[in-house]
């Protein structure tokens, strides 16, 4: 009898796991088809990156269709009277819906100015397009925008969403992207990307760190080829050590990872970023990821980057840590033992049309749901502003730095802004009614939290 109960409850179990693989299969290592698809004649997709060549160049990727061969891109410094040329010969690019020429041409870009600069084809060509190098070292100021998940749907409204950016921040020097450009990894998909980002990708850099969207599922998921033809910065070691990289823009470093990557490769990344980061004589550091150390929908998720990664941040004095992932948004700092907010500040951000629930987490400083988010960060000296707006450029956060050689201080100038964490619709729908319930009771516990702590503070 026992063995007929044990061979049962086998049978029952190894029933149960092949329901749930058949069921989540295609979820977990299934690729949509590829859609039939021509490249255009003419150069699209243009891109405005970072070189792997150093600082002091800047990178255009494009793409157009098979037929164009060798291409030469001509730029000039303004006022320079010379105007140079780079050479770019053709990759082509198969998939099963069609194939594409990608270029890559290196623009030496030593001196801040205004450049201008064109692609020139057999056929055809493009416009003269333009990009700023500012002289922030003059200055001692440098800008750049963070932008989580795009992951825009075909006809989206990113391109509304960034040009009314470009308008409000004309003197933005770069723009990082925090995995998820895309929507899937197909042609349509790369195209509206490119749509949503129009407004800046010829005309200020561009970096990104790999998603989940950008990767191919499988049971070794890999990225995504498209996304180095268009992205080119990455070592020579790339793809052993994952899709990991770091520039410079002054005093200031910004080190990118692929968290997306397996086990292994995210152990090679610990080991390249604690090395990068020892040698780092910038004053301020920003890592950037698309899994956050700290995840805002479950204290189980993502715990091999927080092993992996999170005590470099810490060990090696990182200011901001930026992801995205779980479209919604979040800012954590760290506390000390007297519970006083410092450096890394984790920030959780996205600019998707998707929304999920929150995980209410009484260490995170705040949260937000219902809207899209974007972080306008400003440096100018040993003073590091980062403020979060909404799509309708409503202050939603706002938090200083300030450094010294034995020291950075933190001011939280955010307090006094309401936090909006009311599910919206389309998420409240999809959850049964004891998860709405847990979400309104954690809403309340945190509410009495503020409200007591905001009481402490009165008295002293």
């Amino acid at each position: 009898m026992k063995k007929i109960i044990i061979l049962s409850l086998s049978v029952i179990l190894t029933a149960a796991i092949a329901y749930v693989i058949i069921a989540r299969w295609n979820i977990w290592f299934g690729n949509p088809a590829e859609p039939p698809y021509r490249s255009h004649p003419e150069p699209y997709n243009i891109l405005l990156t970072f070189s792997p060549e150093g600082d002091d160049f800047r990178s255009v990727t494009w793409q157009c269709d098979t037929l164009a061969g060798t291409a030469t891109l001509l730029y000039t410094l303004q006022e320079s009277g010379d105007t140079l040329s780079v050479a770019a010969a053709p990759h082509i690019y198969r998939s099963q819906g069609g194939a594409s020429a990608f270029y890559h041409a290196s623009l030496h870009t030593p001196q801040p100015g205004i450049y201008d600069y064109r692609i020139c084809l057999k056929a055809d060509s493009s416009q003269w397009m333009r990009f700023t190098i500012h002289d922030t070292a003059r200055d001692n100021t440098a800008q750049f925008i963070y932008l989580g998940d795009i992951q825009d749907t075909i006809n989206g409204i990113t391109n509304n969403i960034v040009a009314d950016i470009v308008r409000h921040y004309p003197a933005t020097d770069f723009f990082i992207l925090g995995g998820d450009f895309i929507h899937r990894p197909l042609e349509t998909c790369w195209e509206e990307a490119f749509r949503g980002i129009a407004p800046i990708a010829t005309q200020y850099p561009v970096i990104a760190v790999t998603g989940n969207h950008e990767y191919l599922k499988g049971i070794n998921g890999s990225i995504e080829p498209r996304f180095a033809l268009h992205f080119p910065y990455f070592p020579a070691t790339y793809p052993d050590d994952g899709a990991c990289a770091t520039f410079t823009c002054d005093d200031m470093q910004i080190f990118l990872l692929d968290s997306n990557a397996g086990i292994a490769t995210l152990f090679k990344q610990s080991r390249w970023l604690d090395k990068a980061l020892r040698n780092s004589s910038a004053r301020w550091k920003i890592a950037v990821l698309h899994h956050s150390p700290h995840s805002i929908r479950s204290p189980y998720n993502n715990l091999d980057i927080k092993f992996l990664f999170d005590p470099l941040f810490k060990r090696h004095k990182v200011d901001f840590v930026l992801a995205g992932h779980e479209h919604g948004y979040a800012r954590r700092t760290t506390r000390d033992l007297d519970n006083h907010k410092q450096t890394p500040i984790y920030t959780v951000s996205h600019c998707s049309p998707k929304q999920y629930p929150l995980y209410i987490n009484h260490r995170t400083d705040r949260y937000g749901t219902g809207d899209r988010y974007f972080q306008q960060f400003t440096v100018h000296g040993d003073t590091m502003h980062m403020r979060t707006f909404t799509t309708d450029f409503s202050l939603y956060d706002d938090i200083v730095l300030i450094k010294t050689p034995d020291k950075t201080r933190l001011i939280d100038q955010a307090d006094t802004i309401p936090e909006r964490l009311e599910l919206p619709p389309a998420v409240a729908k999809r959850l049964k009614p004891g998860q709405i319930h847990e979400y309104n009771k954690s809403l309340d516990e945190r509410a009495q939290r503020q409200q007591r702590g905001a009481s402490r503070n009165a008295t002293k």
